[in-house]
């Protein structure tokens, strides 16, 4: 069957009126909602310093701030909110969260003590739990399995954007007007995105046939034994998690990085970290995606073939960025970093939907995010904070912060052994493959 007889198909199945312009569209206005939530999600990173010196914070406090406080909230909340947006309109489930993160990031800016940074930080993971799965759900049942990888490296691209859009928000507004405005500046564009996707997005059917077309009944704790089951799934997104790890975790320690090894000011910070990250991150997932499509036209194995053979650089040009002689040799590298986790991360998230049930999709980004939450946006910052925190009094902060983010980066390896292992069972699970 052909990608264009597949396509066809799909507007069949879903039994749902719309141009064929329409889910370009769609994915469109995920995009942006992808640009605003990692913006108000990452900006916190170019702000570290300010926040660090303003509240009288260590590196262990950011690196809860940073990484559990959001992470561990965003996690537990996403799987429940995200099995409403199997059962329910995922449209409402989309448009309540943008509501809700973008209240929760405006009122960090009016936070006096660490607890309350923490319960504003945990407002905002809760808020963001339900934008990922079910904008991933919905890209899924819009596009068949061989388009999939470009659209899902679209969205994945927004998230590049956004944290370009949030270091530059964070750089400007932090330096010339404080950190606590730059958090209000970035919550804005939450409503008026919120009132576009209730007012011109339309959620489709399912995508599968007869009963699985349809809403499934089974309760969260039916779906997550099934998914339990999976071993292509648990493998994909225990990599997923690792990959996150690379991408956003130790990342987010770049920006302190650059200021307190090469004495860059936080808007130049901002500026040149977030176009490097920014445009590293966009164009690996849309160079990576487009590749995986074109490989996958020959076989789905290549969503997981090509991630591991890419994986294995990841350690050598983190080091390099590390170790760099100067600032934009770092940043040099911090961009291909990037960009060789924006190719990896696309694939990754096709196959994960690729072996996943039509009626759990949202369920099972969830999980993912899960995944990407606890080990990438939690343990990373958390461990390169409190590693930081230990090698400090030795070293001083900014080599400590260095050999902080040295250590942390060989999660590269491990990236590479479970993405070895999740390319043979995925192999296994699509022994029939659909175009």
């Amino acid at each position: 069957m052909t990608s264009e007889t597949g396509y066809a198909e799909q507007i069949s199945i879903n039994q749902t009126k719309f141009s064929p312009g329409y889910p370009r569209y769609v994915l469109a206005v995920l995009f942006m909602v992808n640009v605003v939530n990692l913006a108000d999600r990452t900006i916190i990173s170019v702000l570290i310093e300010s926040i660090r010196l303003d509240m009288h914070l260590t590196d262990g406090q950011i690196g809860l701030l940073t990484g559990f406080a959001f992470a561990l909230f965003y996690a537990l909340a996403g799987i429940f909110i995200a099995r409403m947006a199997d059962l329910y309109d995922r449209r409402i489930v989309l448009g309540v969260s943008i509501l809700a993160w973008s209240a929760l990031t405006a009122i960090t800016g009016s936070v006096q003590s660490f607890w309350q940074f923490f319960i504003a930080r945990m407002g905002v993971g809760v808020g963001e739990a339900g934008a990922v799965p079910a904008s991933n759900a919905m890209i899924a049942d819009y596009f068949p399995p061989t388009h999939r990888s470009l659209a899902l490296a679209v969205f994945i691209a927004g998230s590049f954007v956004g944290i370009f859009v949030g270091s530059l928000i964070g750089g400007y507004v932090g330096e010339h007007f404080g950190w606590r405005l730059a958090f209000v500046a970035a919550a804005l564009p939450g409503l008026p995105l919120a009132i576009l996707v209730f007012a011109t997005l339309r959620d489709p059917r399912r995508r599968g046939s007869g009963a699985a077309a349809t809403v499934d009944s089974s309760t969260l704790r039916e779906t997550l034994c099934t998914l339990s089951t999976n071993h292509s799934f648990l493998l994909l997104i225990l990599s997923s998690g690792f990959i996150t790890f690379m991408v956003f975790g130790v990342t987010s320690w770049f920006p302190p990085f650059l200021m307190r090894t090469y004495g860059l000011g936080q808007a130049t910070v901002g500026l040149y970290f977030g176009t490097t990250l920014g445009i590293g991150m966009a164009s690996g997932a849309i160079v990576g995606g487009v590749t995986a499509n074109i490989l996958a036209k020959r076989s789905l194995r290549w969503l997981t073939g090509m991630p591991l053979g890419l994986s294995f650089l990841f350690l050598p040009l983190y080091q390099i960025a590390i170790f760099a002689p100067n600032a934009t040799v770092s940043l040099i590298f911090i961009g291909a970093a990037a960009a060789l986790g924006g190719a990896i991360l696309g694939p990754v998230l096709a196959a994960i939907q690729t072996v996943l049930q039509p009626s759990m999709r949202a369920t099972g980004s969830s999980l993912t995010g899960f995944s990407g939450s606890l080990i990438g946006l939690g343990l990373a910052p958390f461990l390169v904070g409190m590693l930081s925190d230990y090698f400090t009094p030795e070293m001083g902060p900014a080599v400590a912060l260095q050999t902080a983010l040295a250590i942390a980066v060989f999660a590269g390896l491990v990236v590479s052994a479970l993405l070895f292992l999740a390319h043979r069972a995925f192999g296994k699970s699509i022994a029939i493959e659909v175009f």
